[in-house]
């Protein structure tokens, strides 16, 4: 039986189920402690959610970032939602669809919280990418969506961590793991 305190990843990528490879590296190097990680996908998905809910404090579902039937019951299921965005024209421009599902779900999920997270940002301050993604989203009045206020760069540590280690785990880029530390934060109000 599963303790009420334990964390779950569950991977629900139709495609690629790069979490459950990175769960499954973890294991195999005897990295600890150990990520308990299942692979579920379907219409089923939102039903088993809401039971894993029951058995774990914390169910964490990587849906992949197309619009799909895991993507859809996840948000029937979750009390946050984080889709993280790379500030580049096309994938902000995926916005009105995201934020058209959220809309839709909170018919049934009316507490859920749904962020934009800008993800994998240029370094170079003078790239302005960042920037006009803020200004494209804050004159897009999306109430559904809130930007979340800090991004994550596009830093060599995540190209580099192999084997199942995490970022914290390796101890060599303390600007990753500054921003990874606000996410925790802001997802778990801590």
């Amino acid at each position: 039986m599963w303790d009420k305190g334990d964390t779950i990843l569950v991977d629900a990528e139709p495609t690629q189920q790069n979490s459950s490879l990175w769960c499954l590296s973890r294991e195999d190097s005897g990295i600890q402690p150990r990520i308990t990680s299942m692979s579920k996908l379907g219409k089923t998905l939102r039903n088993d959610l809401l039971k894993l809910g029951e058995k774990f404090s914390t169910v964490i579902v990587d849906t992949g970032g197309q619009d799909s039937t895991e993507l859809r019951a996840s948000l029937l299921a979750a009390d946050v939602i984080i889709s993280p965005m790379r500030p580049s024209q096309f994938d902000i421009w995926t916005l009105d669809r995201m934020n058209k599902l959220v809309v839709d779900a909170k018919q049934v999920n009316e507490n859920m919280r749904a962020y934009i997270l800008l993800n994998a940002a240029h370094t170079n301050p003078l790239v302005d990418e960042t920037k006009e993604s803020v200004q494209y989203f804050k004159e897009g009045h999306y109430e559904n969506i809130h930007l979340l206020p800090f991004v994550l760069y596009d830093r060599r540590i995540y190209r580099k961590v192999v084997g199942g280690f995490s970022v914290h785990e390796t101890g060599t880029d303390g600007k990753a793991e500054a921003e990874l530390n606000q996410l925790y934060k802001e997802v778990f109000n801590v």
